[in-house]
């Protein structure tokens, strides 16, 4: 991509939709002019992360990236129950501890949700190099595929 005036650079925008059967599916998005939109700055983190977290671990190694990912697709068909939180948790923090553009990760924290029995909230909060202070997502992740 091109230069940016952000400390972690610009990339793409990826739109992350539900589709057909509760799906998600995702996309690149497009301006009006046809051009392809990018996302820097906090924005770009937020991406950063919420991709770091969903891609395979070692997904990337022939492209030279053997560490970019996680392993939270080991617990899919886990039980919903603090034991299963405890591992995704730990999971989350050594899979953030690769992202450069992450000085600190201070918390994360894994839910049940009161609503979806198979669905647990993840809340991440860490401090980002760069000078941009902090950041804290949440995102659903589903023990049923």
């Amino acid at each position: 991509m091109s230069s940016s005036t952000s400390p972690y650079g610009r990339d793409l925008l990826v739109l992350t939709k539900k589709s057909e059967g509760d799906k998600f599916a995702t996309d690149l998005s497009v301006k009006r002019t046809g051009d392809l939109e990018t996302v820097e700055g906090r924005d770009l983190m937020i991406q950063a992360i919420r991709h770091r977290l969903l891609t395979r671990k070692g997904e990337l190694a022939s492209l030279g990236h053997p560490e970019y990912g996680s392993l939270l697709e080991e617990v899919i068909g886990e039980p919903n129950i603090p034991d299963t939180h405890r591992i995704i948790e730990t999971l989350i923090r050594d899979c953030l501890r690769h992202e450069t553009r992450i000085k600190n990760v201070l918390s994360v924290k894994a839910a049940s949700s009161k609503k979806e029995k198979d669905m647990i909230h993840i809340f991440v909060h860490v401090e980002l190099s760069g000078g941009d202070g902090e950041l804290k997502i949440t995102y659903p992740l589903y023990l049923e595929e």
